[in-house]
């Protein structure tokens, strides 16, 4: 009785455990838009450089290793607003007797980013779907463009 109650707490553990991690990792993908920040001021782009979801998940749990990068205005070789980039219709949606692509396609998300091309050649993409108000997104293009000498271009994607 002893031994069974042990393995069961054990069992409870390891399975408490584990769905702490899943969950972490299922939180991780929603949370772009949290932690995805960025902004811009007379020094450059300083922005939250998380590569992946395990890096998301560490910062949630050791907030002390929050990994932000700089880019300064030299270091741009140009930079472009992007629409529609990384939108997918789900898996299903096209076919079948509810074929109505372009009611579906009305209610997805449009993406918007800006990317930014540096000089070294690696390209690094900044979320602007959370800036709703345009007028944010004018000021920031009126420094990118007074300080890097460069107008944006502007991509659309499908």
């Amino acid at each position: 009785m002893i031994l069974l109650l042990s393995s069961q707490k054990i069992t409870a553990v390891i399975l408490g455990g584990v769905s702490l991690l899943i969950g972490l990792f299922i939180c991780s993908l929603n949370l772009s838009n949290y932690y995805g920040y960025w902004k811009i001021d007379e020094a450059g782009i300083h922005y939250d450089n998380y590569p992946n979801s395990l890096r998301i998940v560490l910062s949630i749990i050791f907030p002390f290793l929050e990994n932000q990068s700089t880019i300064a205005f030299n270091e741009i070789k140009s930079f472009a607003i992007v629409v529609g980039k990384n939108v997918r219709a789900p898996r299903g949606t096209f076919g079948g007797i509810f074929y109505h692509p372009d009611a579906v396609l009305e209610r997805l998300p449009i993406s918007y980013y800006l990317s930014v091309k540096l000089k070294n050649n690696h390209e690094i993409d900044l979320n602007l779907t959370n800036n709703i108000d345009d007028s944010e997104i004018e000021k920031m293009l009126i420094i990118l463009e007074k300080k890097t000498g460069q107008k944006p271009d502007l991509i659309k994607q499908q």
